[in-house]
C-alpha cells in the first residue's frame, strides 16, 4: 500500500494498479468525513512497516476551530509526525523538507470547494490526489464531490463502513463514473487499521445489510 496499490475498476470489475512514483498524495472530502482520521490511520500503517520517520501529514490551510489540535493530539498518541501549512508557499516549503520521507499525506479541508482543490493541484502538480466519502453520503453529496471541478480522482476511500450502513448512492457513483476503490475503515477509533476494499466488497456490504434487516 506504500509503493502501489492494487484498485478495482467498479465499472468493468477489472483490477488496475497505481503506482506511487511521487511520495506525495492529498486526501479531499467533506469536513467532519474523517480525513483526519483516514490519513493518522494510513500514516500509523506506514510507520509500523517502515519507521515512524517514512511519513508525515500536513494540515493544509485548515482554520477550523480546535482543528490543529485534534491534529496534534493523533499525532501524539499514534507518534506520527504532523506539520501545518497555511498557504501554497508554505505546503511547497514543507515538500521540499519532507521529500526523503516515503509518504507526505496532506489533509485539505473542503473550504472553498473548487478553489481549494485547485489551489492543491497548482502547489502540488505531480500528487495523487483521492476523495474521501462517509459509506453512508447522500445522493446529493456523492455527485456533488465526485464530480466537483472535473477532477479525474486517482481513487475513492470510503469510511464509516459500518453496520447497517446502506452505501448504495456511493456504489451508484462508481458504476456511472468508473472510480477506482482503493481502502475503507469502519470504525471511528484511529487505531483499527483502514482496509482493502472493492466494487464485489462494498456491494456484498450492502446485501449483507440488506438480508439482516429482514431478520
Amino acid at each position: 500500500m506504500i509503493k502501489s496499490i492494487i484498485l478495482s475498476n467498479t465499472r468493468c470489475f477489472q483490477q488496475k494498479k497505481i503506482v506511487f512514483e511521487h511520495p506525495q498524495t492529498y486526501m479531499f472530502g467533506d469536513n467532519g468525513v474523517g480525513k483526519t482520521t483516514m490519513a493518522n490511520r494510513i500514516a500509523k500503517q506506514v510507520s509500523v512497516e517502515h519507521g515512524k520517520d517514512s511519513v508525515a501529514i500536513i494540515s493544509f490551510n485548515d482554520d477550523r476551530e480546535g482543528a490543529w489540535d485534534q491534529s496534534q493530539l493523533l499525532g501524539l498518541q499514534l507518534g506520527i509526525n504532523i506539520f501545518s501549512a497555511q498557504n501554497s508557499t508554505m505546503l511547497k516549503q514543507l515538500i521540499k523538507e519532507l521529500s526523503s520521507r516515503r509518504l507526505i499525506i496532506v489533509d485539505a479541508p473542503s473550504n472553498n470547494g473548487d478553489s481549494q482543490l485547485q489551489t492543491l493541484q497548482l502547489a502540488l502538480p505531480d500528487a495523487q490526489l483521492h476523495l474521501l466519502l462517509p459509506a453512508d453520503a447522500s445522493p446529493v453529496l456523492t455527485k456533488q464531490y465526485i464530480n466537483i471541478d472535473n477532477q479525474s480522482w486517482n481513487s475513492l476511500m470510503i469510511s464509516r463502513l459500518e453496520e447497517g450502513i446502506f452505501p448504495w448512492p456511493v456504489l451508484h457513483a462508481l458504476l456511472d463514473n468508473g472510480i477506482s476503490l482503493s481502502i475503507a475503515s469502519a470504525s471511528k477509533n484511529v487505531a483499527n487499521s483502514a482496509f482493502d476494499i472493492d466494487g464485489f466488497s462494498l456491494a456484498f456490504h450492502g446485501f449483507k445489510q440488506l438480508a439482516s434487516s429482514f431478520n
